[in-house]
């Protein structure tokens, strides 16, 4: 498992402004057959890259992911100033103890102690790592196999209606990184432009053009 320490951005739960971290929760966990079950998400709705995208693609972001500049909601990613936790105060626990696994623990400092103006001698950023040295419990055979066993029985659960597939964590991630590597990464537009205008200027050759 890993962590990072990012800005503050998030909103503690009851809150109107950003002052927590937006911490990643990334852990694999290996398997015999079957795709590594692979989650790395954050502790507010979503990573801040994707309420980016939101603006490339000129869409409304979901009520209830993020705070304008005066602590209202809004759907519009270029307003958004905090993000909501993920599962209300259940995101708003895991970022605080993200924050002292990354921050605290590691001798740095936590998002909300860490301002903008901040030097980076002093904002003393940290990162978490755990590993499980999974052999001190069982073979590694039995473990994966073990594993492979549990993703097979989710997999094959009863499904709700209009429901093709349950997927488990980065699996479908997984079925995407086939697909590009078999044919390409799809890209909007204005992504597309956004690598191209800066290769233009450097003399970059751009391959896909």
């Amino acid at each position: 498992m890993a962590s990072a320490p990012p800005g503050a951005s998030v909103v503690p739960y009851g809150g109107s402004s950003g002052l927590l971290g937006n911490h990643p929760i990334a852990y694999a966990i290996p398997t015999r057959v079957e795709p590594p079950i692979v989650l790395d998400m954050a502790c507010g709705w979503i990573a801040w890259g994707h309420v980016g995208t939101y603006a490339i693609e000129e869409k409304q972001l979901p009520f209830g992911w993020v705070l304008d500049a005066d602590g209202k909601p809004t759907q519009d990613p270029s307003l958004a100033r905090g993000m909501l936790t993920i599962g209300g105060y259940k995101g708003h626990g895991l970022a605080i103890v993200m924050s002292i696994l990354g921050g605290v623990l590691t001798g740095g400092l936590a998002a909300c102690n860490r301002k903008p103006e901040t030097p980076p001698e002093l904002a003393r950023r940290g990162h978490f790592f755990y590993a499980v040295k999974v052999d001190n419990f069982s073979s590694i055979d039995e473990f994966t196999a073990a594993v492979d066993e549990e993703v097979h029985t989710i997999r094959n659960a009863e499904r709700a209606d209009e429901v093709d597939r349950i997927y488990l964590p980065g699996e479908i991630e997984w079925l995407r990184q086939q697909e590009a590597q078999r044919d390409s990464i799809p890209l909007h537009q204005k992504h597309l432009k956004a690598l191209e205008d800066p290769a233009d200027e450097l003399a970059v050759e751009v391959f896909w053009r």
